[in-house]
């Protein structure tokens, strides 16, 4: 052991000079960053953040991006608001009025027997939309764009400016749930009448012991449930029909009108 070489920065021992010397480098290189530490450096030369440091600027970009997201989606409120605005304006001018008002083209709405076989067929709304794909066919006070998905305007009945005010007025506005409401029920209502009629001709249920037909009692029971479905909740449903077959790219329509 008297051979032995002694490292004077870690108190150990080795017996040949080769392994010390690899040893000693490394040794006192990590006892003077102990007596005299120094920051890491990345490849830029900028100091590494210790634990800390790491937590107090994950906590402050955590704030940060907290702060964005609101401001953004005041921004988007503020964008959505004005596009709303922007084309309710462009649909108010003398240009876009429809030749009637959506309350006077509801009552228009008539049915066709095929329409109601769709639903002895299928169900009530697959003869509602097959109605739908016939009134495309004609200008309607019903407008939506790719701009403002899921959105529909129709020419209606302004509210009055004050309760005392006489004069009627029709305007361009956002689709309420009630006014796709009243078109879903006024087709629907037509469809059942269609099937009033048809019914005397082709499905006849007598109540007389001898001439009971339970096929033909079950046949109506089954119609008559299909026609009196509840639609409620199928409005979004068909409002996205009815959204796609309407839709327009306004700002086609915008160049179009300058060129």
């Amino acid at each position: 052991m008297s051979d032995s070489i002694y490292c004077k920065y870690c108190n150990k021992t080795w017996e040949t000079g080769i392994k010390y010397d690899k040893h000693l480098r490394m040794c006192e290189f990590f006892y003077q960053d102990r007596r005299n530490p120094r920051r890491e450096m990345d490849e830029r030369g900028a100091p590494i953040p210790n634990l800390r440091e790491l937590t107090r600027y994950v906590k402050h970009l955590s704030e940060r991006l907290e702060h964005t997201e609101k401001e953004l989606a005041k921004l988007r409120s503020v964008v959505n608001s004005k596009q709303r605005r922007s084309i309710i304006e462009w649909l108010n001018k003398p240009k876009q009025t429809p030749s009637i008002t959506f309350e006077d083209w509801v009552r228009t709405i008539n049915t066709t027997e095929q329409d109601m076989l769709n639903v002895l067929n299928h169900d009530l709304m697959d003869g509602i939309l097959s109605c739908l794909n016939t009134l495309m066919g004609n200008p309607l006070p019903i407008r939506c764009f790719s701009q403002k998905p899921g959105t529909l305007y129709v020419y209606s009945l302004s509210k009055p400016a004050s309760e005392s005010s006489e004069d009627v007025k029709y305007e361009w506005r956002i689709m309420s749930n009630e006014q796709l409401a009243k078109i879903i029920n006024s087709i629907a209502r037509d469809i059942r009448r269609k099937y009033k009629m048809w019914e005397k001709t082709n499905i006849v249920v007598s109540l007389d012991e001898l001439d009971f037909d339970q096929s033909a009692l079950d046949k109506s029971v089954k119609y008559m449930q299909k026609l009196n479905a509840d639609m409620d909740k199928r409005t979004h449903e068909f409002k996205k029909v009815f959204f796609s077959k309407l839709e327009e790219d306004l700002q086609i329509i915008m160049e179009c009108e300058f060129e």
